[in-house]
């Protein structure tokens, strides 16, 4: 420490050198959650405009590192995979009220287009992930819940299935 401080003197007492580090977890990140805190519209021909609400999981991991650190250090001192994950829920829910309009799919079977919605994600998604510096791996859609009005409406549509024509 005395040697420090001799030799930084010619600096006015601050080291010239100085250095940073970053530990970036290069590892897949696996289940991380994602979800609808509000509703989202959709058109749907049966049932009019239908508020969904949508959860699932998805997988990332880190690609390229130097993006990443430009990106997202910049001013801040520290900066965790929370503050990222943030930012990419919100990205990630705004996309899914896209997809979920443009692949016009009808209330009554958007449980059987789960794997087809999260492909379609998957892919829509790939470019805003490296534009942060990760990696896309995996988008899970676990669950799409319609209003309780829809589900009613369509149970009771499936117990007038079940009985038949009352005419014959």
């Amino acid at each position: 420490p005395i040697l420090r401080t001799l030799m930084s003197w010619p600096y006015a007492f601050n080291s010239p050198f100085k250095a940073e580090v970053y530990f970036i977890k290069t590892t897949e990140q696996l289940d991380r959650k994602w979800g609808t805190s509000n509703p989202v519209m959709m058109r749907d021909p049966d049932f009019g405009t239908v508020r969904l609400r949508a959860r699932g999981n998805y997988s990332y991991k880190v690609g390229a590192t130097a993006e990443m650190i430009s990106k997202f250090v910049g001013a801040a001192p520290e900066f965790t995979c929370e503050n990222l994950e943030d930012q990419l829920r919100v990205k990630l829910i705004s996309a899914f009220s896209d997809c979920v309009a443009e692949l016009k799919i009808p209330a009554l079977d958007l449980a059987a287009n789960y794997d087809e919605i999260g492909k379609k994600m998957c892919s829509a998604m790939k470019n805003e992930f490296s534009d942060f510096g990760l990696n896309l791996l995996t988008f899970t859609v676990e669950n799409i819940t319609l209003p309780e009005e829809v589900e009613k409406a369509m149970d009771e549509r499936a117990s007038m299935g079940a009985v038949g024509n009352l005419n014959d």
